[in-house]
């Protein structure tokens, strides 16, 4: 039986080696970016990723996770950044600060920071937050937008 839930690794990593393939050729030239729904594998196929890399001593990886909490607030905040076309900053502190009980705002931007180096979003510090491409708006409104 095939755990579910966690990442997949070791022997249970099984029948992704073209997309393995595929992302270290990829990264040879440029950057990757891979996008797919929940549940696609894609935390198991970039630990698959980086375990080939590592084995290959050709780099370092640093990997950083969000805090429950955490990825509950970034939840929360693309849902109502997917929605209009620019999200107030002072209303996404708000959401930011209902969702984790933090009301530390350099910890917020750092969330903030860490959705755009992610390409969710970019910050407008006139306008507020925005998607970065109306493409993954649009598929996160399909995916995430109303299912939470």
């Amino acid at each position: 039986m095939l755990p579910v839930g966690s990442p997949a690794i070791g022997e249970d990593f099984i029948d992704r080696k073209k997309e393995v393939e595929y992302i270290l050729s990829a990264l040879k030239k440029d950057s990757v970016l891979l996008i797919a729904p929940r549940r696609f594998g894609k935390t198991s196929i970039m630990k698959r990723v980086e375990k080939e890399l590592l084995d290959e001593d050709k780099i370092c990886v640093f990997y950083k996770g969000m805090s429950g909490m955490e990825e509950k607030a970034a939840r929360a905040l693309l849902r109502r950044i997917c929605s209009v076309d620019y999200y107030p900053i002072n209303l996404a502190f708000g959401i930011y600060k209902q969702e984790t009980g933090n009301d530390d705002y350099e910890k917020f931007m750092d969330l903030i920071a860490d959705l755009g180096n992610d390409f969710y979003i970019e910050y407008d510090p006139k306008k507020g937050l925005k998607f970065y491409s109306k493409m993954l708006r649009d598929w996160w409104r399909v995916y995430y937008g109303d299912n939470e």
